[in-house]
């Protein structure tokens, strides 16, 4: 990583809580208009297949918008209109040496096209999980990497959201280790909120163009291997080249430890392609960081239409009809699930079966028709509700007793509670709907099995298990 040494602490008593632009009219406009229209053409023109499964992390380039911008408008463009509570961004830092990692614990972040607020809540339960984590907001004030994202997550999400912004200036897997894991553990005691990881980095500096090239397949290649150590090992030996290694390979750690399983490559290009000098380039890549379940969109998008046609059919001929042909294999093999009705974000009916005692299509068609009239805390469906409901569907596996409370893990895994002849189950999405902790889920499905909430705690037997969850489109 090439940087600027400085030495230099600013007094944190002349320390402003809102942080200015640092390179507003350098490397991108700091006219609002003229700045929205150039990062909207990014990313109208980042053209690719829509992304399968849950994004957690991306990678995106933070050079100036001229030579950068067709590059992120990739990285941005696979998270446009998608919802995160708080967006954690990782860069190097390029002008300020420091030990450990710096964080910028509160405060608010200005563009010209309206300010971030810094999540201050996380920061503080961030700072309480890891020392190699300090608050430094001096280090900040001359640094691109990060405010050069800002205008693209602002243009790309949807809703609010809030920002956690972190600096490297060391490269030790060790520390990368620690911060990796500190964040998703931290992630994981906010439940209710959900999260993307950026990267920020850019590839191999001021080489001929295609030996940049070269050096660049050899980085892309190994990012696509998800192997965050091997990544480190070849970037400090320089087999691979990235400004921002810690950053990329602390986001790895993260998102892995958060379920995610495949790094999907969008787009390079190098200075050379988006301006034409080959002399000396710079190399920019977007990816992005999922977790992808075992369906296919095509298998899901036929779950859903199923499950939809089964209500509809039920109101016809009242009774369950199903296909006559199902042409994927995977959804013929038994499987368990429950499927969930909401009619404009409330709960209309949920049911499902826990044990995969029939074909998984078969299942889904059932469990929608059950959802839909044999739902006791509910009237039945009735049938000018069918447009105005919304279907989800969580199919679960197989499930696991428990020898610890310590094994649940919020947001991640629901829960199955048995107790002599009482029985009560959550989903793991309920515990992120209502911002539980281990211990209200805990007293929550103790109360669904129709027992006193502490009934957990002796003669309970516990099983937990996980969920691929999907859904119609609001």
């Amino acid at each position: 990583m090439k940087k600027l040494i400085i030495f230099l602490f600013f007094p944190l008593l002349l320390f402003s809580q809102v942080k200015r632009p640092n390179v507003a009219g350098m490397f991108y406009p700091a006219d609002k208009d003229y700045l929205s229209r150039m990062v909207e053409g990014f990313l109208k023109k980042a053209e690719f297949p829509p992304v399968e499964g849950e994004i957690l992390g991306l990678i995106a380039p933070h050079a100036g918008y001229v030579y950068s911008g067709p590059v992120a408008g990739y990285s941005f463009r696979a998270v446009e209109g998608r919802s995160y509570s708080t967006v954690i961004i990782l860069a190097p830092s390029h002008h300020f040496y420091f030990r450990r990692v710096a964080i910028y614990p509160h405060g608010t972040f200005l563009t010209p096209l309206r300010s971030l607020e810094v999540d201050k809540s996380f920061c503080g339960a961030l700072l309480s999980e890891t020392k190699n984590i300090t608050a430094r907001p001096e280090v900040f004030e001359r640094e691109h990497a990060i405010e050069v994202e800002l205008p693209f997550l602002i243009k790309s999400l949807k809703g609010e959201f809030r920002i956690v912004p972190i600096l490297f200036s060391q490269s030790d897997y060790s520390l990368c280790e620690d911060v990796g894991k500190a964040i998703a553990r931290t992630i994981k005691k906010f439940p209710e909120k959900k999260f993307l990881i950026v990267a920020s980095t850019d590839l191999s500096h001021y080489h001929p163009y295609e030996e940049a090239q070269a050096i660049d397949r050899r980085t892309i290649e190994e990012i696509k291997k998800f192997s965050p150590k091997s990544l480190l090992d070849k970037g400090l030996k320089g087999e691979c080249e990235l400004c921002g290694l810690p950053a990329v390979v602390t986001m790895m750690i993260a998102t892995k430890e958060l379920g995610a399983n495949e790094i999907k490559i969008l787009k390079y290009l190098n200075s050379g392609d988006t301006q034409g000098m080959r002399e000396k380039v710079v190399g920019y890549l977007a990816a992005v960081v999922v977790k992808k379940g075992n369906l296919s969109r095509e298998e899901k998008e036929f779950l859903l239409k199923l499950a939809r046609e089964s209500i509809k059919s039920f109101f016809e001929l009242g009774k369950l009809s199903l296909p006559e042909i199902v042409k994927y294999p995977r959804l013929k093999k038994p499987g368990a699930c429950f499927v969930t009705l909401k009619e404009n974000g409330r709960l209309r009916g949920c049911i499902g079966t826990l044990f995969p005692v029939r074909p998984l299509y078969e299942n889904v068609a059932r469990m929608a028709v059950n959802a839909a009239f044999y739902d006791y805390r509910f009237p039945p469906l009735r049938k000018e509700e069918l447009e105005k409901i919304k279907i989800e569907i969580s199919v679960l596996s197989p499930l696991k007793r428990i020898k610890s409370f310590e094994e649940i893990e919020v947001g991640k895994h629901g829960l199955y509670l048995v107790k002599g002849s009482y029985r009560g189950v959550l989903l793991p999405q309920v515990a992120r709907e209502y911002g539980w902790d281990r211990w209200q889920f805990l007293q929550a499905v103790s109360r669904k099995a129709g027992l006193p909430p502490d009934a957990y705690k002796e003669g309970a037997v516990i099983y937990i298990f996980t969920a691929e969850v999907f859904g119609e489109e609001e």
